[in-house]
């Protein structure tokens, strides 16, 4: 028998693998519950890839209202949004790319 632990690739599949019912339903309503050990070893299993690597591009738009005359892009989705707030961000709230160490 193999010593590593082979976990399902869906929520489903590892819900009906590892799930288990609170036979008293003290604290549950008759929830099915997971122990958070297994929950952990499932999402180091189905770790995300490496996020791809943005940065932010500035747009310059004098016509727009005050907080918008400077946009900022994302590089990976090209998805424009306002104000400096998001240049202080360390992913793209769109699509996760990791604008750190721009």
């Amino acid at each position: 028998m193999s010593e590593c632990q082979q976990f399902p690739d869906t929520w489903e599949e590892f819900e009906q693998a590892y799930g288990f019912e609170d036979k008293k339903e003290i604290y549950t309503n008759g929830s099915r519950l997971i122990q958070s050990f297994r929950v952990k070893q499932w999402l180091d299993h189905i770790a995300e890839p490496e996020r791809k690597k943005g940065k932010w591009i500035k747009h310059e738009n004098p016509t727009l209202g005050h907080c918008l005359q400077v946009i900022y892009e994302c590089s990976v989705c090209h998805i424009a949004h306002g104000c400096e707030y998001f240049v202080r961000r360390s992913f793209c709230p769109n699509c996760g790319a990791d604008m750190r160490g721009e």
